[in-house]
């Protein structure tokens, strides 16, 4: 809507262990499992019966319900003998040590890791759900051989709620079960650490408790480590069957495996297709952000918008996730996108600092805009930031996006020569994104360039611009304004709502579309009247909207030379307007416009200006194809040309 008048290098997840002055970087790798593309992944079925109906199955699925990574699963299907199994085998930790008892850093060969996820459809007798076997080498032979001293390790979740008989009254086997004693809750995920949890050796004759632990296990036998079978199927398997009766028709799924070797840890999601591609650099941008605010200096927040019309699904080029890197990439992430979150078309991720983020309660979507990722460590004054495809590797090949002053020292945090440095106040600013050209001087009019869309030259001082409530003289440039961060949640750009006069018979200028009141109300920012702009919004998304917003992407606005108009943005009440409607002459009617809100916080003393929000209160839905009356209020505080231009936000 236009209206203008001329009158560091270390990744998210890491973790640093000292030993002997060396530090060693721990690295999380997040590796897609489906169909063509197992990552060493065996799917293995062992049918014991003649011809079973139905077979035992190994299949790559979507759901059930919401797994824990992506969208997907492994489905185990055992058929209708329970002697028969369903399987993954994975042979590629063969001769991983178990974990060593003693305190000492492991070593770069040592199980440090083991979890999983798994959810029961049903079948069987109940309780049951897909279980971890390890072959163990413990005669140091390169062999699987239970005769000669080899083993096999037994982790059953069934046994998992603390209550069963150990080996030694040293062992102690955590609860992962809650309240409840079966442990297996059908119909829903559950994740257990199988790292440091129960598990029963093949070699106590039991097939059952007493349980042991793996760093036990390691104690009494020095020289265990997983083995591969010596057909080459792989040494760790997560199985379902092998019990008749227990297990007939049994139906279970498993998504997350994890497995730590060493200081480094693989988590494997398994999917039904191949995952989206990660985005490249300008498909998902930094949109607006801040080094601190009126909470002080830990009051920070920055916001990626998805720079497309379709949804993005994260996918990491390696690692968890997307991450927001701060100060130098030697700093690591400050927060990171986890693979699978889904950013809608023209939506944004907002990451915020939880020790002082003053602006949860502004706004959102049908709440308030409360990050949807958190981090701690504060983001240096004037320092810059980075938006990379990976939580593990910060390069020019993974950076999306970055941004910084002139200061930033790492040049990968910035584009362009940066940002002009700004003063240290504590105020409730922000750098923002140009979504219009924003007219670097208010002499500067016409349509928006880029017609709504955010401009990204790889030229910071270009990209964007500084606001605050006051129009503070901070460095940045000044602009009354206010910061207005989005989620996942909020309202996005809608260019399929119209927005039309609110009477189409006469001009864009006249009465009713346009009111000028010379009343003056100072205490409103309105000290030589106010514009009243009378608006027809129509949907026509094709779909309810629940959620209405206009955001000022430009505005004459404090400060302004002489001969310009200093617009503030109000908060109006419903006013009831004469219009005359096609076809036009027939005669008048009276239509309600509704007011619009000044959305806060953050608190805006001087009236709304560069990125403030005025919200459409909604009684009910939009229906699709509905058309709802509105007005937006605007004091002066100097007369002169005007312009501003105002995109619309929306939910869904």
């Amino acid at each position: 809507m236009n209206l203008k008048r001329p009158a560091s290098l270390l990744p998210a997840a890491s973790a640093a262990l000292f030993a002997s002055a060396v530090v060693v970087y721990a690295v999380t790798t997040t590796l897609f499992v489906y169909p063509g593309h197992l990552e060493g992944w065996q799917p293995n079925t062992v049918v014991t019966t003649a011809s079973p109906s139905p077979a035992p199955t190994v299949e790559f699925v979507n759901g059930p319900g919401t797994p824990p990574l992506g969208t997907g699963s492994v489905e185990l299907r055992v058929g209708s003998d329970g002697d028969n199994a369903a399987e993954m085998r994975q042979p590629n930790y063969n001769l991983t040590a178990l974990p060593n008892p003693s305190p000492t850093p492991p070593a770069s060969n040592e199980l440090t890791a083991l979890s999983y996820s798994t959810y029961a459809q049903g079948g069987g007798s109940g309780g049951q759900t897909p279980y971890l076997i390890l072959n163990i080498d413990n005669n140091n032979d390169g062999l699987f051989n239970i005769a000669s001293g080899d083993d096999q390790l037994f982790f059953e979740p069934v046994y998992q709620n603390g209550t069963y008989p150990t080996v030694d009254p040293s062992v102690t086997i955590p609860n992962q079960c809650g309240a409840n004693p079966g442990c297996v809750t059908p119909g829903q995920w559950q994740t257990w650490d199988a790292f440091n949890g129960g598990w029963w050796a093949v070699s106590a004759g039991t097939f059952g408790p007493p349980l042991t632990t793996l760093r036990f296990y390691r104690q009494t036998h020095p020289n265990a480590r997983i083995i591969n079978s010596n057909s080459g199927l792989g040494g760790i398997r997560v199985v379902a069957g092998f019990g008749a009766g227990a297990w007939d028709d049994f139906i279970g799924n498993v998504d997350a495996f994890t497995i730590g070797v060493g200081p480094d840890t693989t988590i494997y999601d398994f999917e039904a297709a191949a995952p989206p591609a990660p985005a490249t650099a300008g498909q998902l941008l930094i949109s607006e952000f801040r080094y601190r605010g009126p909470g002080g200096a830990n009051d920070e927040f920055i916001e990626i918008y998805n720079n497309t019309d379709a949804a993005h699904v994260v996918t990491a080029s390696s690692g968890t996730g997307y991450a927001v890197v701060a100060s130098s990439t030697t700093a690591g992430a400050r927060c990171v996108i986890p693979n699978g979150t889904t950013i809608p078309a023209r939506g944004h991720f907002l990451c915020a600092n939880s020790l002082g983020y003053s602006l949860a309660s502004y706004p959102g979507g049908a709440g308030p805009t409360t990050p949807d990722a958190t981090y701690t460590t504060n983001i240096p004054e004037n320092d810059g930031l980075g938006l990379f495809n990976s939580t593990t590797t910060f390069t020019a090949a993974t950076r999306l996006d970055s941004v910084g002053t002139t200061a930033t020292g790492d040049p990968q945090l910035r584009e362009g020569a940066g940002l002009p440095t700004i003063v240290g106040f504590s105020i409730d600013y922000a750098w923002v994104r140009d979504f219009c050209g924003k007219g670097g001087s208010t002499t500067q009019g016409g349509a928006c360039p880029t017609a709504g869309l955010p401009k990204d030259t790889n030229n910071n001082a270009a990209d964007f611009y500084f606001v605050d409530t006051s129009g503070t003289a901070a460095g940045g440039g000044q602009r009354l304004g206010a910061p207005g961060p989005e989620n996942l949640s909020s309202p996005v750009k809608r260019d399929t709502i119209a927005v039309n006069f609110i009477d189409p018979c006469v001009g864009g200028a006249s009465p009713p579309n346009r009111v000028r009141d010379f009343t003056s109300d100072p205490a409103n920012n309105s000290t030589f009247g106010t514009l009243d702009f009378r608006r027809t919004i129509v949907n026509n998304t094709g779909q309810p909207v629940t959620r209405l917003r206009v955001r000022i992407a430009d505005i004459s606005t404090f400060p302004v030379p002489a001969g310009y108009a200093d617009l503030r943005a109000r908060t109006s009440s419903n006013v009831v307007v004469t219009v005359d409607r096609a076809p036009c002459g027939s005669g008048t009617s009276n239509v309600t416009a509704t007011g619009t809100v000044l959305e806060q916080p953050p608190s805006q003393p001087n009236g709304g200006g560069f990125n403030s929000t005025l919200s459409v209160p909604l009684a009910s839905p939009l229906a699709p194809g509905a058309e709802l009356d509105i007005r937006m209020l605007f004091g002066l505080q100097q007369t002169g040309s005007f312009k501003f231009y105002l995109n619309v936000e929306a939910l869904p």
